[in-house]
């Protein structure tokens, strides 16, 4: 694993994931986002349970998702220079998230219902060649933490708030 790219946190937020699949499982509440891809925000009282957890201020928190057969390309984000994700639903065969870092692609290695940090400054994207089924991540977008500043933040114990 090359900790410039992303970094699993070990974290799952157990006690919120029904109000978490109830809400990515709501259709009807998904859009187009401007990057076209799927995406549904989540209500604010999940992001307010989830801002007790994370020890950083987010600006953006939402599902994305990727339709069976679909893919959301290479890209650098614009919006925001780091993000939480969580896949949801079970990985599953045809499931890949991957980093560019320069020399090669490599697959981030994701665990449903766990929080993992990506820097989304560098190259990444999403294919789905599974035929029957969605992938379904929330994510958590920064702006005003850097990914090497969250990295920082984790390992000295600071990031994850998991007393509650």
């Amino acid at each position: 694993m090359n900790e410039n790219y992303f970094l699993e946190l070990n974290y799952s937020p157990a006690h919120l994931l029904e109000m978490i699949y109830a809400e990515a499982s709501c259709t009807e509440n998904y859009y187009l986002s401007p990057v076209y891809i799927s995406r549904c925000d989540v209500s604010k009282e999940l992001q307010t349970e989830l801002s007790k957890i994370i020890n950083a201020p987010f600006v953006d928190c939402g599902f994305l998702k990727t339709k069976p057969s679909k893919q959301y390309p290479l890209h650098v984000d614009t919006f925001r220079i780091a993000a939480i994700n969580m896949p949801l639903f079970e990985e599953t065969v045809g499931f890949k998230s991957f980093v560019f870092t320069g020399k090669k692609i490599e697959t981030i290695k994701y665990t449903s219902n766990y929080f993992t940090l990506l820097n989304v400054m560098e190259p990444h994207g999403v294919l789905n060649s599974n035929t029957e089924k969605e992938r379904i991540v929330l994510s958590m977008g920064f702006k005003n933490n850097s990914y090497d500043d969250l990295v920082k933040r984790f390992k000295d114990g600071l990031l994850i708030n998991d007393i509650l």
